[in-house]
Parts: structure tokens; sequence; C-alpha cells
């Protein structure tokens, strides 16, 4: 078992974790754009078996089960209560016959050893993690509030002004991993939550790509459709932080309009809705070639706020 102290403390009854899970590469419905109504879309969710997750109401190596907070094809994230101190945590596991693959064992523990390794505030830290009783676990804090994909389909747009303090958020985080030379490579409204307070934390690191730790390195593909940069569809492996800002510029736009960059035959097109300066912000940012994107989060990050500045 490993121990880690949070980054910072949180007490909603809501995951830290997103509604699908990043590890599982599957996509996001678009949303109509904002005055435009249309059928929500609802998500298929799979029936668990008796032997998908532990039991529920049992402990598991110091944490009373209560009941799942998300699920996927892979993995589960289950609500539960660190039982020493009564402390609520957000606990991943891996779910059924997945939990004896050791490719798939070994990647969870390496997560865990990734974020035991990193100390961000816009980033989520792991408390714990450990094998017990044949399931593998990583736990987490609980984080307060709702992940950007849940305000999203609330139909409760963010102001641009807290769409944009939390673009800049997610870049603060983007930059502090990519300078340690790790690339999240699964950007999207699903893996951020944002608490009453706008502060919004960068989730699941199930997807890095962690070279120093051999993490990630057996991928030719990464991410999520949609808002997934060309080069992790065949090279996810050799891709570097370029990668985040398609995904962070994918996500910003949807804050922003309601709706994912157009398709075009010369790559994703923001929105005429947007303001120029913004426009040009996102297209850049989404251009296929990432040599044609920023260099760095920093620079992405510097050119976000002054776009922000003239807008103000």
């Amino acid at each position: 078992m490993v121990q880690a102290s949070s980054a910072w403390e949180a007490s909603s009854a809501l995951s830290a974790v997103p509604t699908t899970q990043a590890s599982e590469g599957a996509a996001e419905a678009p949303l109509p754009h904002r005055g435009v109504h249309a059928p929500r879309q609802r998500r298929k969710r799979t029936a668990l078996g008796a032997n998908e997750l532990p039991v529920l109401g049992a402990t598991l190596d110091g944490y009373r089960l209560e009941h799942v907070l998300a699920y996927g094809s892979y993995g589960a994230v289950l609500s539960a209560e660190r039982v020493r101190d009564g402390r609520p945590v957000a606990l991943k596991v891996l779910r059924g016959r997945h939990r004896q693959e050791p490719r798939m064992r070994s990647r969870l523990l390496l997560e865990a050893t990734l974020l035991l390794e990193l100390d961000h505030p816009r980033l989520v830290s792991c408390l714990d993690a450990g094998v017990c009783a044949g399931w593998p676990y990583l736990v987490m804090p609980k984080l307060a509030g709702r992940t950007l994909r849940q305000h999203l389909g609330s139909r409760v747009p963010l102001t641009r002004q807290l769409a944009l303090s939390c673009g800049e958020q997610l870049l603060e985080a983007l930059a502090y991993l990519h300078e340690r030379d790790v690339v999240h490579r699964d950007v999207k409204p699903g893996n951020a939550m944002l608490d009453a307070e706008g502060r919004c934390t960068l989730l699941d690191l199930g997807l890095a790509l962690a070279p120093h730790l051999e993490l990630g390195t057996e991928h030719d593909r990464a991410g999520t459709r949609g808002y997934r940069a060309p080069e992790l569809e065949g090279r996810a492996s050799r891709a570097d932080g370029r990668a985040d800002l398609y995904g962070l510029a994918v996500t910003l736009h949807e804050l922003l309009t309601g709706i994912r960059p157009l398709e075009t035959e010369r790559g994703p097109t923001p929105s005429a809705w947007l303001p120029s300066p913004l426009r040009a912000f996102l297209a850049r940012c989404l251009r296929p070639d990432p040599d044609h994107r920023y260099a760095s989060a920093r620079d992405c990050l510097a050119a976000l706020r002054a776009c922000a500045g003239s807008l103000s």
C-alpha cells in the first residue's frame, strides 16, 4: 500500500472522475448549439455482472465501499469511506476479467505511482493504491462540483469568463505535466472537474504517456474520438504535449458554444459566433500538424490570457 496527501480537500458526493472513464477512449456525444433544442442523447449502460466489482457495503483494505460513481468497459470508480477517519474518497478499480490481466493491473498501479510523483493544485491527486483480494485499486480525493461534461449536459451555459478561466487552469496543469515529460493524451470535458468556487481540476491520467515509468509507451492510439489530436491516431507513444493543446481547444470551444468545432476538409474550424481573437487562438491549437500549434502549454496559456484580456 502507498500513501500520499491530497492536493486539496473536497466534500461533495460527486467523484473526481468523469461519468465515462477516459481510459476507455469512448466517444462523447456532441451537443447542439446554445439556443437549439434537440433530444438529449442517452448513454448506453452495460449491466454489471456478479464478479464485475467488489461487493458494495464490504470493506476493501480499509475502505468501506458505498456505491458506483462511474463505470465503463475496463474500470469503475466507487464512492467509499476511509474507515480509520471517515473521510469520503473515490476508489478506482478494474472491472471483471481486466483485473486479472497483468498489463491492466500494472497500468493502474503505474498511474498511481505517477500521481504520487505529482503535486499541483489543478491536478487530481492519489491518496493510496494497492492490491487487496485480487482487486488492484487507486484512491483519490472526492472532489466537490461537477465535471465540465456534466455542466454541458445540464444545458446551463458557463459564462465566457468562467469558460476561459477553466481553459487557463487546465493549461496550468498541462504545463506542469509537460515540464515533467508527461502527456495527458485525453483532455476532454469529462476529465475536468469544476467546483462552486470556480476551481477547475484536471482528472484521470489513465491514458497518460510517461516514458520514465514506461507508462503508455505500448499504445499507438490514445484519447477519445472528437477530442483526439490526429497524431494520437497512429503514433500515440511518440506524441508530445502539443497533442494535449488540441484536446484543450476542442473542450474550450465546447464550453464557449455548446458544440465541438465544425469538421471540414482542412480540419476542425472554430465557430463564426466566437470573437475573432478566440477564433484565431482556437484555430491555431486545432491545426492538424502539431508543428503549427503553440510550441508549449506555457506559450498557449500566455496566448489565452492575452486573448481573454483583449475581450474583457
